[in-house]
């Protein structure tokens, strides 16, 4: 182990000594609580002012929401909570005399409606825009990564995967105010996270495991995007980014209301250069790009939304938006191609009653429409010709359209609902090899689905708590026959099908255990299902060298998990573990696929070639997998504004080989390495005024653990140090960054062998990326 990793591993048990230490202590005259949000979810970030006897203390809440006040004289007391976009929570007239009080307050949105909550039942963790905000992240996948359990996989500059558990792609439900919105690229160049704007955005949630019911395919958990609303009054936060290799991101965001119609909009512009890593070279110089590309932005974006909420009577509200992204060039060096222009827009309606329902605590109903045209070229790589009858050998035009909604009915402790959608995806490509004949790798593909779902909690009594749910979904999926390449199906699968029906059952139990206000004890059992997407089973096209041919016979992919979960508080302490194993029947992975048919021998035409014939295909088959993990988090308040906090994640995949098909390892391919963070925050914010100041150090081990079938190798483990620190002044505030402190070289976690259009290269991370934020909230 190296010296970093050792000095961040000892920072991570000192942690646990010390909560261990602060939590058996016991502080007289001390006011502690959970701030949450309306969902739950933990909120960062809040000013807590405490007025008593002596006047007001005013602390904020740390990593995991929780705050601590001490040394205060005994008397009657009141907690008031305070975030901007968030209603004033307060807790009056009580009494401390020495000891300790425990006050929980929980916040509700300052908007017509509170938001919705779209996500199952399982524990969840949120990630706020203030946090956002300070990470010098440039897109939420980016994002993300700073909660336990998440990692990504860099492509370019911006749009990179994240990596749930282990799941990426469409083993998660990535969600935007509970809508879907599909990536057209079959590269995943474009996936959900990268089509929403920073200054869109007012929280993530994220739910792990397999007990999200409200959604179809939360195979290893849901994530969703919750954008801003509309408050009462009038409202405008004009903010500007800068940083490191070029970056600029300015934006605005206004609303104006009432109490019965509140109307918001906004517009944000993101652009870089290529970034460099910690040697010095730019990420395009690991890939096959000419020097015109070094000219080039990195990637270019103008986003531009509108909503419009509408309260027309007592319980009754609606909601309308709509959001249009429009991209210019973005430069992948993961992949063999480029977007040209990636455009995505998305229009979501809602509306919820939530009076006058009898034993109903509300009825929702939603509908939503989200559209992706994306356009591919190597136009800017060598592979290009230098003078033809189009400046690219390949091309790729990809487009998807997802059209869905929801209908859902709540009560006490429980709920039902239905949810239909239907997805459509196609594209057409051409290649100078064969003289840019249109081709269609992915034949327009619609699969439609209807799932219904019901859950409910049982309290036997006062400290336990069993939820316990069930869903069934139905699917089919067509593939155009006029533009299906059935031969390679025949070849390497042995089937000429273009439909394909799935029926999944899922199933949730879930049983909380509260001794204490201290501590929460959880275990539950889930099953989720995941239909196989239209690439899995249909993608087909001839490459030089090697095909991709999909699996028209793939079947749905079930997880049956197991979670324990822990979660102990203390006036000074937030300690939160997590332990899983998900049990996977018919995972869908990749492997290499022998041609199991010749194509007859034909001459070719006059002035013709002979065609070159693969006899070997990356496929998709069903294997049973497992993927066994385990999180845990601390915060610790060393004092009532300094904080330390840390986490550890890991996860191991395993598969079972299939030797006669090839499948040799017993590693599945793409998971990440062990990855743990420790940081310490002074926090000095009031609600006008005050800063803080943050150091963190984030180690991650090898990754040795890899899939030899598709060609990974080991990846070595790093570490790297970040520091930030903001300062706010009436309603300005500025915060300032450094990324990669120590300028390291380094790639995260692998594949880099898997996508269809892979260049076959590691990407590495950037080196020291400076980064300032300026914002105002009027």
């Amino acid at each position: 182990m190296s010296r970093s990793a050792r000095v961040i591993v000892f920072g991570l048990a000192v942690l646990l000594v010390s909560a261990a230490r602060v939590a058996s202590a016991q502080t007289a005259g001390t006011i502690t609580g959970t701030i949450t949000g309306p969902d739950g979810a933990r909120l960062p970030g809040v000013t807590v002012v405490i007025a008593g006897p002596s006047g007001e203390t005013m602390v904020v809440s740390g990593d995991h929401g929780g705050y601590l006040a001490t040394g205060l004289p005994p008397g009657a007391y009141s907690v008031r909570a305070q975030l901007p976009g968030f209603r004033e929570s307060e807790v009056t007239s009580f009494q401390l005399a020495g000891g300790r009080a425990t006050v929980d307050l929980r916040m509700t949105l300052a908007a017509l409606q509170e938001a919705v909550k779209v996500t199952g039942t399982a524990p969840a963790d949120s990630l706020e825009a203030a946090r956002i905000n300070e990470s010098g992240a440039r897109d939420v996948g980016d994002a993300l990564t700073s909660v336990a359990g998440i990692w990504k996989v860099r492509k370019a500059a911006i749009a990179n995967d994240l990596v749930l558990r282990g799941y990426q792609g469409d083993n998660v439900s990535v969600l935007i105010d509970g809508m879907r919105l599909y990536g057209a690229c079959p590269g995943h160049m474009d996936r959900t996270a990268f089509h929403v704007d920073f200054a869109e955005v007012d929280r993530v949630d994220v739910a792990k495991g397999p007990f999200d019911l409200r959604n179809q395919g939360s195979l290893g958990g849901a994530v969703n995007i919750v954008t801003k609303r509309p408050d009462e009054g009038f409202h405008a936060t004009p903010s500007l980014t800068i940083g490191s290799y070029g970056y600029l991101n300015p934006s605005v965001t206004a609303s104006a209301g009432t109490r019965r119609i509140a109307v918001l909009g906004g517009y944000s512009f993101r652009s870089s250069d290529a970034y460099t890593d910690g040697n010095g070279r730019s990420m395009l110089a690991v890939a096959n790009y000419r020097d015109q590309a070094g000219h080039e932005k990195a990637f270019s974006i103008d986003t531009g939304w509108a909503r419009v909420d509408l309260a027309p009577a007592d319980g009754q509200a609606g909601q309308v938006s709509y959001t249009a992204q429009r991209a210019d060039l973005i430069l992948y060096p993961y992949l063999k191609m480029d977007a040209i222009y990636d455009n995505a827009d998305r229009v979501n309606a809602g509306y919820d009653v939530t009076k006058g329902l009898g034993k109903l605590a509300g009825i929702r109903a939603q509908g939503y429409f989200s559209q992706v045209k994306h356009f591919m070229t190597d136009q800017f790589r060598t592979s290009a010709p230098v003078s033809a009858a189009r400046a690219y050998s390949m091309g790729t035009l990809a487009r998807t359209e997802t059209t869905g909604g929801k209908v859902e009915a709540t009560w006490t402790n429980g709920f039902a609902g239905v949810e239909v959608y239907t997805r459509f995806w196609g594209t057409e490509g051409a290649m100078m090899m064969s003289q840019y004949r249109p081709s269609y790798a992915l034949p327009d593909v619609t699969t439609r689905a209807v799932g219904v779902y019901v859950e409910h909690a049982i309290v036997p009594a006062a400290a336990w708590r069993l939820d316990l749910g069930a869903r069934y979904d139905h699917a089919s999926s067509a593939a155009d026959a006029a533009k299906a390449n059935t031969d390679l199906y025949a070849a390497y699968q042995n089937t000429r099908a273009l439909t394909a029906t799935d029926d999944a059952p899922s199933a949730k139990a879930r049983l909380t255990w509260q001794p204490s206000t201290d501590l929460t004890l959880s275990g539950g059992i889930g099953l989720t299902a995941r239909v196989p997407d239209a690439q899995e089973r249909f993608y087909a096209v001839a490459g030089a060298g090697t095909d991709w041919v999909g699996n028209p016979a793939l079947a749905t992919t079930a997880n049956l998990g197991l979670e324990a979960t822990a979660s102990y508080k203390r006036p000074r302490v937030s300690l939160n573990a997590s332990a899983y194993r998900d049990d996977l029947r018919d995972f869908v992975t990749v492997y290499s696929q022998s041609r199991l048919t010749m194509p007859a021998a034909t001459m070719p035409a006059m002035g013709m070639t002979m065609p070159m014939v693969s006899t070997t295909a990356r496929s998709f088959a069903n294997v049973d997998a497992t993927m066994t993990g385990a999180e845990v988090e601390a915060v610790v308040s060393l004092t009532e504004r300094v904080f330390v906090s840390g986490d550890v994640s890991g996860v191991r995949g395993r598969q079972d080989v299939r030797p006669a098909i090839g499948i040799a390892s017993a590693n599945l391919a793409e998971i990440p390495p062990m990855r743990s963070r420790l940081s310490l925050r002074y926090d000095a914010r009031k609600p006008r005024g005050g800063y803080f100041l943050e150091a963190e150090g984030v180690y991650s081990s090898a990754q040795d653990h890899v899939n030899a079938d598709v060609q990974e190798s080991m990846t070595p483990g790093y570490f790297i140090s970040n520091a930030r620190a903001g300062v706010q002044v009436g309603a300005a505030q500025f915060t300032i960054g450094m990324a990669n402190l120590f300028d390291r070289a380094y790639v995260e976690h692998l594949s880099y062998q898997r996508d269809p259009y892979r260049s076959g290269v590691r990407v590495y991370e950037p080196g020291r990326n400076l980064y300032a934020l300026l914002n105002v909230r009027f």
